[in-house]
C-alpha cells in the first residue's frame, strides 16, 4: 500500500468513527463557502448600489479637476486613460433686480460644453438648452425667488466677483468657521460661492470686484438646479 493511499485509508476510517464531527465538519464547510459568497456578492451590490447613487446625485463624470490652465486641460485628454473630457467655467456673478429674495440678489452664470448637461444630471425643465454663447437656460429657483423673467427674454450681465472687507473698530476679527474664512478690520477677501449674502451689517461690507465682462443673454429655458451647486447668495 502507497503512502497517499494510506493517509487516505486512515481518513475515512477517521469519519466513519466520527460520524457526528464529520457532518459537523461538512455543515460547517458549506456555510463557510455560503457566508464568503455573500460577503462578495454583498461587497459588489454595495459598491454598484453607491456607484449608481453618486451618478444620480452628481453626475455621471468619474473625476473632477478644478483650476485647470488650457495646456493643463489639453495635457489630460491626451491621457491614454481618459476617453472623454467636458470643461465648466464660473463666468461670474452678476446683479438680479428682479428677484423678489432679498438673501439671493444675484445670479451666478457658469458656462458649460455640451456633454456638461448630460453628465452632471442638468434636468431641463421647460424651453430647451443653450445652442449659442449669447442664449442661457436659469434655475428654476428663478421662479421661487419670484424672479418675474421668461423664455424669450434678454438678460444683461455685468460681471463681478465677491469679497468682504471688514469694517467696525480697530483690532476686530470676524469669523466664519463653516468657511475656514476670516476677515479683519480694513482687511479685503475673497469669499467661495457658496457664502451666504448678509446685507448690510457692523462687522463687513460686501465688496464688487468687477472682472470687466459684460454679456447680453437670451433665455431659452428653464432647469432643475444641479445638487452640486450652491444657491446660499445667487441662483
Amino acid at each position: 500500500m502507497v503512502k497517499g493511499n494510506v493517509i487516505f485509508y486512515v481518513t475515512r476510517q477517521y469519519m466513519k468513527r466520527n460520524r457526528r464531527r464529520t457532518l459537523t465538519t461538512f455543515i460547517g464547510i458549506v456555510f463557510t463557502v455560503l457566508l464568503m459568497t455573500c460577503v462578495f456578492i454583498g461587497k459588489d451590490t454595495a459598491l454598484g448600489f453607491m456607484q449608481e447613487l453618486a451618478s444620480q446625485k452628481e453626475g455621471k463624470w468619474h473625476v473632477s479637476i478644478y483650476g485647470v490652465t488650457p495646456e493643463e486641460a489639453r495635457q489630460i485628454q491626451e491621457l491614454p486613460y481618459v476617453k472623454e473630457t467636458a470643461m465648466s467655467a464660473d463666468q461670474g456673478y452678476t446683479d438680479f433686480p428682479l428677484s423678489k429674495n432679498k438673501e439671493r440678489p444675484y445670479l451666478n452664470i457658469k458656462k458649460y460644453q455640451t456633454q456638461c448637461f448630460d453628465w452632471m444630471n442638468i434636468e431641463l425643465t421647460e424651453g430647451s438648452l443653450p445652442e449659442s454663447p449669447e442664449e442661457i437656460v436659469l434655475s428654476e429657483s428663478i421662479r421661487k425667488d419670484n424672479g418675474e423673467i421668461a423664455i424669450g427674454d434678454t438678460l444683461d450681465g455685468e460681471f463681478f466677483q465677491r469679497a468682504i472687507t471688514g469694517i467696525g473698530d480697530k483690532d476686530i476679527e470676524t469669523f466664519f468657521p463653516f468657511y475656514q474664512l476670516s476677515v479683519k478690520t480694513g482687511e479685503t477677501v475673497s469669499v467661495p460661492q457658496n457664502f451666504p449674502y448678509y446685507g448690510e451689517n457692523n462687522s463687513f461690507r460686501e465688496e464688487k470686484q468687477y472682472t470687466g465682462e459684460k454679456q447680453t443673454y437670451r433665455v431659452t429655458g428653464f432647469i432643475q438646479a444641479p445638487a452640486y451647486e450652491s444657491q446660499e447668495a445667487a441662483a
